[in-house]
């Protein structure tokens, strides 16, 4: 007998039903209630708490999915290997792979990956409504529709194909959407299920197999129990019951036809579940058309219009905060229902974290972003990819092999220092670890052997990998992928991951990585299954095991009871929810406006219902069941609704509130639309976080506002939140960046400083930059291509070698200065670059280029120095080794010692005294300014003239008068130029462009020791025409001036110390005639914006600057 028992949402149609099954279950018969998969643990639990543990197991409870294994269990044959969604992919796959040459609609292979989830959608569907090829090849005879034909037979055919497929095996697979057919076809023969009393409940439809499977059992059953929710009383095909409604009478008609007696039904129409008027008023009127409304006072159902998706997530919190405290729910009475959980989810759930509340998202997550299957994604990538250097780098950086993440840092920083990737990684390595110009030490020999073994323990395993895939198939390559695995010690790996997230109560975490291994294994395991030893590519292989990754997923059962419960509103179920929070309730997204996706368009599947295949989901009847998705959230709470939406989307598009919105305001016409903008302070204090935010927002208030200084007060006096407190009132007053305690600047810097000069030039550009550089130690990474600083290395490894043995005397040509230099070059690239420098063409243009900078500017020099008294007598002069180290004491007890390295030392020897001139080779614009050095900046050469006129190391015994410093441009020289210039005229501008630049001792004898005619041709100075007189006094001073100089560099570098030993490391840069923020690498953690403080540097003529320094007792 069929048994209807109907009413609407709310009215106790599950009660009644299992009700009657728990009567017959304690008079020990058994019975059987069918409710969709998702509700099977509710309901057990349910008859547990009805009947106890002992007559509970005598009411069966399936989902379909239980149901089917239930009759494969109890019939002759063998059960049926369910495939998953990654397996129908794959068939799919290979389906479209074997039919391509007879497709013309699904050919293209660029749209492979869409064709895939498209036609197995369309095949879902045909099998969902009993649709077989046969049946679609028919039909494609009787149309005329030309498109139509072609897209009925082509999806036939590979619908044919797919099936070929799984069925052309021994292991008896078979397609989910087939399970209830092939149920069906098992009840043949056999008596299961004959005088059972059956009931089936809070099924919204079903499919056509599902109902035909249904409609057996019910032929066998002795009492056939159906719950439907419906409104009798409702004009016929009301839309919101219209699906519901079409689901009975099917079943109504199947028992006319099967002689099937139908019981009078039974109407419920008391609502058992709503705890206030307000509740069934939404529920009676909701899309009812009924002019009745509710003129009272709302107190139980809220609209909240909010700014975005956080804000509204972020309300959403602060009212379940509320519940929970001051209305004593429990997080379990609580459900947030959404339409779309792929924009949802993330966000509440982040939301959620932040507010401390517990919760169960059925929401099943991405298995492609988890560590294992990024390592064998990108193991397999690597190998196809010929090991490219980021595919290699993806492996390591998973943490599942066994190389440690230091290794994989310094494997990183080698790798991009030497553009190393592609075979490349396949061979020893054996280019400098510190990169250009470095010496092969000691201590770079160790670390080349160490990222040599680096490379053998992730290359080996991945190259043999490799080799054992080439011309196989899929059996052996699964056996190869799971010994790289083996290889790469990814199981040991994933243990130590679990043992550590255990460790940090992170249970569901830790949990994941054992499925995870376990769900890859199972995959590899279902990829022979179905593929065998077909022979494939690795690449093939590797698009069909990520067809398996993409439909994998991966969900947990909640950690405990009390929690709030939220899914998308299609899957979720709301039994028992006291509260439920409608989110997202947008015009065309909740209800879902259907749009035209899929093969067939709406006009086709019409045509298709009428030329006699089973077709659905029209427009009117997905339209319907989006209808009755919404009444079904609005109306699953006891006690109280709570609406929202968001007015801007993330693109800046206005959205308007659906018809669930326009329903409740027309429902309830005094009811009181929330904002946003006026949600009261007092509504974010339910946690720590959201509370610390506010702090923050409202910090600039504590003076003037009592609840702004309680907050305030509030997190001070916390030792979780002290620190950020102290971070929030730097932040708030952009005050600068300070080591507060005094021991803690000293363990950082240390007490005796040892520097180069360029170090504490850094300093003077910005503290924080040096903080960061020399404090913290937070380099960028080297890369071995030709930068400025690269360019000035084999610059100054040039002339140094070739003026070691210069002779004024023996001028080369220009020829034979080009093969010079070449020999130089390639001495240089064979002792300092390696092999790899050789295969990188690029550099080795580079190198050409600067082979001809290099020629020319030696000829320049060798044309200044041979009209010199100055010779060359140390080059690359090491302040520390060859001389000793500048040292000046503070008054506080520190030390400093400057570090350093003169490109070249002049010498002449006149009357009795040595003259000394530092030369400088500049690659780059340096543009000598003296009143630099009141700033901090530009002072490494004074410093290195200091350090040398000590007369120390290999200059002991002399007193070295100072005669100059001199920056020597040894770029490419470009100048402006038009067609009316000759090239004489071309040639002047770039001599200017090549002329030194400095210091240089205002005494006749030094000045024509350095250039006999003082023509301006090499020195930044030049005699008058009369030859009485200097033009320009700019570049010349005496030695009272360098001792001031001096000075006030000693002063400089003892403020400075003084000032980091008291933890001053402020973001202050300088800025006007110099940028100190240009090309930072710190800039992103800074915080300094343009308008803050800052140290304006700017020019003085020299005249100025002396009369500074004048005007200063003893440089202070």
């Amino acid at each position: 007998m069929l048994n209807i028992i109907t009413g609407r949402s709310g009215c106790g149609k599950t009660r009644r039903v299992s009700q009657i099954l728990a009567e017959i279950a304690a008079g020990g018969e058994k019975c059987m209630m069918i409710v969709p998969d998702q509700s099977t643990f509710e309901n057990e639990k349910m008859f547990l708490r009805l009947l106890g543990p002992k007559l509970a197991g005598n009411v069966l409870v399936f989902g379909f999915t239980r149901l089917c294994k239930y009759i494969f269990e109890n019939t002759e044959g063998k059960i049926p290997l369910c495939i998953d969604d990654g397996d129908r992919q794959l068939v799919m796959s290979l389906a479209l792979e074997e039919t391509a040459q007879n497709l013309s609609l699904f050919s293209s292979e660029k749209r492979r990956g869409e064709y895939i989830k498209t036609l197995l959608q369309t095949v879902t569907d045909y099998k969902k409504w009993g649709i077989t090829p046969q049946m679609l090849e028919d039909v494609s005879s009787k149309t005329k529709d030309k498109m139509l034909k072609a897209k009925l037979s082509e999806t036939a055919l590979v619908y044919s194909a797919y099936d070929a497929i799984l069925n052309d095996d021994r292991e008896n697979k078979i397609d989910p959407f087939d399970m209830t057919e092939a149920a069906y076809d098992r009840l043949a023969g056999t008596d299961l299920f004959k005088g059972m009393v059956v009931a089936v409940d809070s099924f919204r439809d079903f499919t056509g197999r599902q109902t035909k499977l249904l409609s057996k059992i019910m032929e066998r059953s002795s009492q056939f129990y159906m719950t439907v929710t419906d409104d009798p009383t409702a004009p016929d095909g009301s839309g919101l019951f219209a699906s519901t409604r079409a689901n009975r009478r099917i079943f109504e008609n199947q028992a006319k036809e099967n002689n099937i007696e139908i019981s009078k039904p039974v109407v419920l129409q008391e609502n058992k579940r709503f705890e206030n008027d307000e509740l069934l008023y939404l529920e009676r009127g909701f899309l009812s058309g009924s002019s009745e409304t509710c003129d009272d006072a709302v107190e139980n159902v809220f609209l909240s219009r909010c700014g975005s998706i956080y804000s509204e997530a972020e309300n959403v919190a602060c009212e379940i905060k509320k519940l929970i405290i001051e209305e004593n729910f429990r997080y379990g009475d609580i459900s947030v229902v959404f339409r779309h959980g792929e924009s949802y989810a993330p966000v509440i759930t982040t939301v959620f974290d932040k507010y401390e509340i517990p919760y169960f998202c059925d929401i099943p997550e991405d298995i492609s972003v988890k560590p294992l299957i990024r390592l064998i994604k990108g193991c397999i990538s690597a190998a196809v990819s010929g090991f490219d250097r980021e595919e290699v780098l993806k492996i390591m950086k998973t943490g599942l092999t066994n190389v440690t993440a230091y290794e994989t840092s310094v494997f990183e920083n080698y790798l991009l220092m030497w553009s190393i990737t592609g075979k490349n990684l396949t061979k020893p390595f054996t280019a400098n670890p510190s990169g250009f110009g470095a010496e092969m030490g000691k201590k770079e020999q160790a670390e080349l052997m160490e990222l040599e073994a680096i490379r053998q323990k992730i290359m080996t395993p991945l190259m043999n990998f490799k080799n054992s895939c080439d011309d196989t198939g899929c059996r052996e390559i699964s056996k190869s992928l799971y010994q790289l695995l083996k290889d790469l010690h990814t199981e040991e790996q994933l243990e130590n991951m679990y043992q550590s997230l255990s460790k940090l109560g992170l249970e569901n975490q830790s949990e994941e990585q054992v499925r995870l291994w376990e769900m890859v294994m199972g995959i590899l395991d279902k990829m022979v299954l179905i593929l065998g030893d077909s022979r494939l590519s690795l690449k093939r292989y590797s698009e069909l095991l990520d067809l398996q990754f993409q439909a994998s997923e991966i969900a947990f059962i909640p950690e405990g009871l009390d929690r709030v419960t939220m899914g998308q509103a299609d899957r979720i179920r709301l039994n028992g929810a006291k509260a439920v929070f409608i989110v997202g309730a947008i015009e065309g997204q909740f209800p879902t406006v259907p749009v035209e996706e899929g093969i067939f368009s709406d006009r086709e599947k019409k045509e298709l219902y009428n030329l006699g295949l089973p077709a659905s989901d029209f427009f009117e009847e997905v339209l319907n069941k989006e209808k009755f998705i919404a009444y079904y959230a609005l109306s699953a709470s006891s006690k109280k609704v709570f609406v929202s939406w968001y007015r801007t989307s993330l693109s800046g598009d206005e959205n308007e509130p659906s018809v669930i919105v326009r329903e409740i305001l027309r429902i309830f016409p005094q009811i009181h639309i929330e904002t946003d903008e006026f949600l009261e302070p007092e509504q974010v204090l339910w946690c720590e976080k959201p509370s610390f935010e506010l702090c923050a927002k409202k910090y600039g208030d504590r003076t003037s506002d009592g609840f702004a200084f309680g907050l305030v007060k509030y997190f001070e006096n916390s030792e979780e939140y002290k620190n950020k407190m102290k971070a929030l009132e730097r932040a708030v007053k952009r005050s600068h960046s300070v080591i507060e305690n005094p021991d803690t600047a000293k363990a950082l810097f240390g007490k005796n400083f040892a520097m180069s000069a360029s170090q504490a030039e850094k300093y003077h550009l910005c503290p924080f930059s040096y903080f960061c550089t020399y404090g913290l130690k937070a380099q960028e990474r080297k890369t071995a291509k030709m930068t400025p600083s690269e360019y000035g290395t084999i610059i100054h490894y040039t002339l140094e070698n070739y003026f070691k043995d210069f002779d004024r005397e023996k001028i080369l040509t220009k020829e034979e200065i080009v093969s010079k230099v070449q020999e130089l070059l390639e001495q240089y690239s064979e002792k300092y670059l390696g092999e790899e420098a050789k295969e990188n063409h690029s550099l080795m243009f580079l190198m050409e280029k600067l082979r001809d900078n290099a020629a020319g500017l030696i000829e320049r020099i060798s044309e200044e120095l041979s009209q010199s008294e100055f010779v060359p007598r140390d080059f690359e002069l090491s302040i520390g080794k060859d001389i000793e180290p500048y040292k000046i004491e503070t008054e506080e007890g520190a030390s400093i010692s400057v570090y350093g390295v003169i490109d070249r030392v002049d010498v002449m020897e006149k009357n009795g005294e040595t003259y000394v001139r530092i030369i400088d080779y500049k690659t780059g614009k340096k543009e000598f300014k003296l009143s630099d050095i009141l700033f901090g900046l530009n002072m490494q050469m004074l410093i290195y003239m200091e350090a040398l006129c000590q007369g120390t190391g290999k200059y002991k015994g002399t007193k070295p008068i100072p005669a100059g410093i001199l920056y020597m441009p040894s770029g490419s020289v470009f100048v402006d130029s038009d067609f009316s210039m000759d090239s004489g005229k071309i040639q002047q501008e770039i001599d200017k462009e090549r002329k030194m630049k400095g210091l240089v001792l205002n005494n006749d004898t030094v000045i024509k020791g350095m250039e006999k005619n003082v023509g301006g041709v090499y020195l930044p100075v030049k005699l008058n025409k009369s030859g009485d007189k200097y033009t320009s006094t700019e570049s010349l001073v005496n030695a009272v001036e360098i001792k001031r100089i001096f000075d006030k560099i000693n002063s400089i570098l003892k403020k400075m110390v003084k000032e980091l030993l008291n933890g001053k490391i402020g973001q202050i840069p300088a800025k006007g005639t110099t940028d100190a923020c240009a090309f930072c690498p710190y800039w992103q953690v800074c915080g300094y914006e343009e308008g803050m403080e800052s140290r304006e540097v700017f020019k003085l003529s020299k005249a100025d600057v002396m009369e500074i320094l004048e005007n200063e007792e003893g440089g202070q």
